[in-house]
């Protein structure tokens, strides 16, 4: 073992007591010739815990530089070199140089850590006292190295220099004490330097008021920008809280309080407030706070970032009584619109009745181009009121679409209906071809969707003088629950010129002056066209020729059905353009049978205007209708109370009782009287009004002035869809007349065969005869437990199905049921069940016989 290093003699030695030593250099490592560790400094010690003497270098430091072999001789001529060693365990590095110790066959290592930035200190667990107080740049180990030079050269000064030395070291030891608080101080304060200079930067450099405040909120420093919005100074707040000077009486209190409660909780805030300028002028402030806090989380300072936001504030108050003044005139215009609509539509009623009662009286002729040209204007005034008003509330974004379930065929064939008269007189032919893809019940708004079938079909009629026009039906593309319905409407009338196509579907836009003289019109039909079809997720479009016609098309979504029928291609000839439920009886013109059926309907008319009243009560009677007349709503209720009304026509705005609380007492009837189909005639023809009528519970809406041709196609579309063309026979008893019911009408059969093929009728029957067997089991299953609404529902099913398809002795069955169980009276169910299976039967023998007839 070799003997400490202080323990040798100066001359030996390298001169310095103990403690001196491991001052001077706390990193030190010393070893043997045969490279055993015989002494090691403290701090070396500390982060290195597996060094001591006895242990080989080798085995716990590398070589890094110079790359030499680590055998003690080759390491003595490297005396002068700085050397980079690592640590094998905690892979720390340590750069130094080596000296010798004299006689004694010694290397000392004078190293210091090897660290790249002041923070791998703190990885290496390392403090500012570990280190020699001149280890930054090594100038000691240089002044060593010197010392000890000048022991070798002069002797005698070696005691004097020990004394110096010795100071030194001592004062150096005071100064690593100092100099590790003096570091963690200067890290502090440049780090705060490093924030306070962002800060003033940001600061003098904003048009926003900037607020320092001390961490009781009272301020020590303020910018320009915060002079110049508040014209108080920094000396004006210094020490005082902003709150105390800048908030008034229209200071908000709320806000206030939350900036309190926030600066309480010592959590950064933001908010808007009305403050006062020194001046005494209300400005209007957008504000965020934040609190500053020191190393030990406690609030220092608190800063504020401020916005003046007046003019943001009169903007936003100007746009705020804009837009209220704009829904104010909206509003007043939805209001003159609607007093308007009901006060005019009212008078042209009577004056449109009145001529077309005049038309069919007898007349010379200087009369009837009188008549004609007078019914032409009114007529042509209610087409521009009708499209003014709907244009507005589109413009509006007001027009709400209804959602309900209607036939595709029915609807399509009133609008043929309304044309029907106007075609015969020009010698047109109107045709219809629906494909077999589109579904026939479907959900939507059929009024808006009449609304563009009659604006296009109008539209072809008027400019077609030979020839006809076609009303295509196809399904462009089927999706998960609706279809993408594609309608054409062709005509082979005068054409578009190619200059009037671009703008045809811009408002209040005609092919060209002449055109409107001709042809009349308003120029709004197509661009309300327009609109609906985009409300209705489709579009429109046209293709013209001058002199060959144009077609136009449109398309639409609509909800599917889940149980809309199959059925071929529905075909209307020219020539004849049957419908599938007897157009004819709709036309006004008695057809076969007509007569007969007409008569036994028996209609109640409601309206409080007397030439109103007339005109309808002689368009009805003329059309072979029993009419009895009402006053009022209050009478109308008495009247359907105690007679058996086929259909209601019921005004909207009467004294006593209105038309909506009248349809809503009659639908709180028991039994079939509160199921009577109830028509709206109301001069409110607005979407919202339409509305109003289906949600007290009438079934359809007729806008006056009434048109004949609409108001017939209207009544015999719902007296044929509620059964009462031809319910007069099964509704004068019970189950006793039904042997009297044909079990499978040939009229209707022919017309339906008419419109088809012989295997999709057989397809239809099949499947008809399918699910009205399972629902004749789940009536009998429901009768068992006492399910009326079950029973009351399946019943119904059967009754309309069988009355599509002619099998009226079923369907006479199947409403009394319904009947029966509306009233809850079970007894009646019962005996009217034990018919339905048996008139099941003979309609499926009835169809069955009839094929093997035809084959």
């Amino acid at each position: 073992m070799h003997p400490p290093l202080n323990m040798l003699p100066d001359e030996q030695g390298i001169g310095l007591p103990p403690s001196k030593f491991n001052q001077a250099f706390p990193f030190h490592l010393a070893f043997s010739k045969d490279h055993l560790i015989v002494q090691v400094g403290p701090s070396l010690l500390r982060v290195c815990p597996d060094l001591g003497p006895g242990v080989d270098i080798r085995e716990r430091f590398s070589l890094i530089s110079p790359k030499i072999n680590m055998e003690f001789s080759a390491l003595s001529v490297e005396l002068d070199e700085a050397m980079l060693w690592e640590h094998k365990k905690t892979r720390m590095q340590f750069r130094g140089q080596l000296v010798t110790t004299g006689s004694i066959p010694i290397i000392v290592c004078l190293w210091s850590p090897w660290l790249a930035e002041y923070s791998d200190l703190g990885r290496h667990g390392l403090l500012p006292n570990d280190f020699a107080i001149h280890d930054a740049s090594l100038n000691l180990l240089q002044t060593i190295q010197s010392q000890k030079i000048a022991l070798q050269d002069e002797r005698d000064l070696a005691g004097k220099l020990s004394e110096q030395r010795t100071g030194l070291l001592e004062a150096n030891a005071e100064l690593s004490r100092q100099f590790g608080l003096l570091w963690d101080e200067l890290v502090r304060l440049q780090q705060q330097e490093e924030e306070l200079f962002k800060i003033a930067l940001f600061a003098n450099n904003t048009d926003n008021a900037v607020v320092i405040t001390d961490g009781m909120g009272r301020v020590e420093w303020v910018n320009e920008a915060f002079t110049h919005i508040t014209g108080y100074s920094q000396e004006d707040m210094q020490g005082k809280t902003p709150g105390s000077i800048l908030q008034g009486e229209k200071s908000d209190p709320e806000v206030v309080q939350t900036i309190r409660k926030h600066f309480r909780e010592g959590v950064g805030f933001g908010a808007e407030i009305i403050n006062y300028s020194k001046s005494g002028q209300e400005y209007w402030v957008q504000f965020e706070v934040q609190p500053i806090r020191d190393e030990d989380a406690k609030i220092t300072n608190w800063m504020a970032i401020e916005r003046d936001i007046s003019a943001q504030k009169k903007s936003e108050l100007a746009l705020l009584e804009a837009k209220q003044a704009a829904e104010a005139a909206n509003q007043a215009k939805s209001e003159f619109l609607a007093t308007m609509s009901h006060e005019i539509r009212s008078p042209m009623n009577a004056v449109l009745g009145t001529l077309s009662l005049l038309q069919d009286s007898p007349l010379n002729v200087e009369q009837e181009v009188w008549v004609k040209s007078a019914y032409t204007a009114a007529d042509t005034l209610l087409n521009l009121i009708e499209d003014i008003l709907d244009f507005s509330k589109i413009e509006a974004d007001k027009l709400t679409l209804l959602n309900q379930d209607f036939d595709l065929k029915s609807l399509i064939d009133e609008v043929i209906q309304i044309f029907q008269i106007r075609v015969e007189t020009k010698g047109l032919s109107l045709s219809l071809d629906i494909d077999h893809s589109v579904p026939l019940t479907l959900r939507g708004d059929p009024f808006r969707l009449r609304q563009i079938l009659v604006n296009l079909v109008g539209n072809a009629i008027k400019f077609t003088d030979q020839g006809g026009v076609s009303i295509s039906v196809c399904q462009q593309e089927q999706l998960e629950t609706q279809s993408l319905l594609r309608f054409n409407v062709k005509d082979s009338g005068i054409g578009i010129p190619d200059h009037a196509q671009a703008t045809l579907f811009n408002k209040f836009v005609q092919v060209e002056t002449g055109t409107l003289r001709r042809y009349g019109g308003t120029g709004l039909g197509l661009a309300i066209s327009k609109r609906l079809a985009a409300l209705m997720g489709g579009d429109i479009g046209f293709s013209s020729q001058i002199g060959k016609g144009s077609n136009f098309w449109f398309t639409i979504k609509l909800q599917t059905v889940a149980d809309s029928l199959p059925h071929s291609n529905i075909s209307h000839a020219p020539e004849t353009n049957p419908s599938l439920f007897r157009q004819a009886e709709c036309s006004g013109k008695p057809g076969r049978n007509q007569d007969r059926r007409n008569k036994l309907a028996k209609i109640l008319v409601v309206e409080d205007g007397e030439i109103n009243r007339l005109v309808v009560t002689a368009m009805l009677n003329k059309a072979g209708y029993q009419v009895d007349v009402a006053l009022d709503g209050a009478k109308a209720v008495a009247a359907a109370q105690s007679e058996d009304y086929d259909l209601i026509l019921m005004d909207v705005r009467m004294p006593e009782m209105d038309g909506y609380e009248a349809a809503t007492a009659i639908r709180n009837f028991s039994g079939s009287r509160a199921r009577v189909p109830i028509l709206a005639l109301t001069a409110n023809a607005l979407p919202e009004d339409r509305q109003a009528c289906l949600a007290a519970g009438m079934n359809d809406f007729i806008a006056k002035p009434v048109r004949k041709e609409h108001l017939l196609a209207s009544v015999a579309n719902w007296l044929r869809k509620s059964g009462n063309i031809t319910s007069n026979v099964a509704m004068t008893s019970t189950a006793e007349t039904d042997s009297d019911v044909v079990v499978l009408d040939e009229e209707v059969w022919e017309s339906l065969a008419s419109q088809t093929d012989s295997q999709t009728m057989k397809e239809i029957m099949d499947i008809f005869f399918v699910d009205t067997q399972d629902r004749v089991k789940k009536v009998v299953q429901a009768i068992s437990v006492k399910d009326y609404q079950t029973i009351g529902f399946e019943a119904h099913s059967i009754k309309s199905t069988a009355r599509t398809l002619g099998a009226f002795r079923l369907a006479n069955v199947c409403r009394n049921i319904e009947d029966a169980s509306d009233n809850g009276n079970l007894t009646a169910v019962m005996r009217f069940s034990q018919t339905l299976q048996q008139a099941f039967e003979e309609t499926r023998t009835a169809f069955n016989r009839r094929e093997l007839d035809k084959a």
